[in-house]
């Protein structure tokens, strides 16, 4: 993606299956979509090295705790809660929007 990673409209959505959350950034004269849980997914695997857990998956041991748009550094931060192991910790993900997981179409319906 090419845009400067500011959300211009921010959409949550789930049910008891599962759960998702999208930006959409402006580019050009159009919008991207990015997949916030993929993308966190994604940068789970580069700085572990493991499969990423399922950040979409409801009552899991791993959730998105936090997201925000770091205006300065230029970065995407993400936190996840992860309560395996009988205790809780954070990890704290930093994305550059040129490694956002964009949307699938079929996720946003037509016209994104």
């Amino acid at each position: 993606m090419t845009s400067d990673g500011k959300p211009d409209y921010v959409w949550y959505g789930g049910d008891d299956t599962g759960q998702r959350l999208r930006w959409f950034l402006s580019r050009e004269k159009r919008y991207d979509c990015a997949d916030v849980f993929k993308t966190a997914e994604t940068a789970w695997r580069k700085r572990f090295g493991t499969a990423a857990p399922d950040l979409g998956r409801v009552g899991g041991d791993d959730q998105v705790a936090l997201v925000a748009w770091d205006e300065t550094a230029q970065f995407l931060k993400i936190t996840v809660e992860s309560s395996r192991q009988a205790k809780v910790r954070n990890v704290n993900l930093s994305v550059a929007p040129g490694d956002f997981v964009q949307c699938r179409h079929m996720d946003v319906g037509p016209g994104f």
